[in-house]
Formats: C-alpha cells, sequence, structure tokens
C-alpha cells in the first residue's frame, strides 16, 4: 500500500511539471536582437540596446542616472503580440523586470533593490 502511494506521489508531481520548462520560447520566437529603443518613465529615460540573444546595453539619458551605462546578460518571454517581458540583474544587485507592450508603447517595470520594489510606468518609442 505505502508502495503504491509513493508511485502514485511521483506520477503527479511529474505530471504536474510535464508543461514547464525553459526553452517555451524559442529564440525564433522571441528576439528583440538589433533593436533599440527609449523608456521614458517621466524625470527618467533609458536607452536600451538588445545586441544578442542574452546580452543588452542600456544607458541613462535622462535623470539622475544620467552617464550610467552596462550590458547585462538577460531573459526574455514573449506574453502575447508585441508584448515581453525582460528580466537583468545589474552588478550591484539591483533588479529590472520589464513589461515592453510595444502595440501600445507602454513599459511597465518594477526594480529591486535589496528588499524595496519601485513599480515605474511610462512610454516606449522604438528608436531602431
Amino acid at each position: 500500500m505505502k508502495w503504491s502511494i509513493g508511485i502514485i506521489t511521483l506520477m503527479v508531481t511529474l505530471l504536474g511539471f510535464s508543461g514547464c520548462n525553459n526553452t517555451a520560447n524559442t529564440k525564433d520566437e522571441v528576439s528583440l536582437v538589433g533593436k533599440i529603443f527609449e523608456y521614458h518613465y517621466g524625470t527618467a529615460s533609458y536607452l536600451v540596446e538588445y545586441k544578442s540573444d542574452d546580452v543588452l546595453h542600456w544607458k541613462a539619458i535622462k535623470g539622475e542616472e544620467t552617464g550610467r551605462e552596462s550590458d547585462e546578460a538577460y531573459k526574455i518571454q514573449k506574453l502575447d503580440e508585441n508584448v515581453y517581458f525582460v528580466s537583468w540583474v545589474e552588478a550591484d544587485g539591483l533588479s529590472a523586470n520589464i513589461v515592453l507592450n510595444l502595440k501600445e508603447k507602454k513599459v511597465n517595470t518594477f526594480l529591486k533593490i535589496d528588499r524595496e520594489i519601485i513599480p515605474l510606468s511610462g512610454i516606449v518609442n522604438i528608436i531602431k
């Protein structure tokens, strides 16, 4: 009896995870490579260039951080047509989690610094 409960538990666990994988969106389905965007958050603006499938470059062009820039390893998921979720963690530990809606030209961001989460909303313009 104990043996059959263990097998059933294992089967349920495996079936529960069978639809989960890290490659749900292939490079062909999700790519912003070669694109450059400008994210406007009111008093702050950033240029973001998607240099490859896993590296982007951001540069602060307006606001308190003007002049700061960095290359970052990122992950991306396509949520819908023209809607993307992009995430990265910077060297100082700041994490950026961004939803780009290119159709509506909206950018929604949650920055996480230590245990503080900062929500930002703005406009995204396609530069290239």
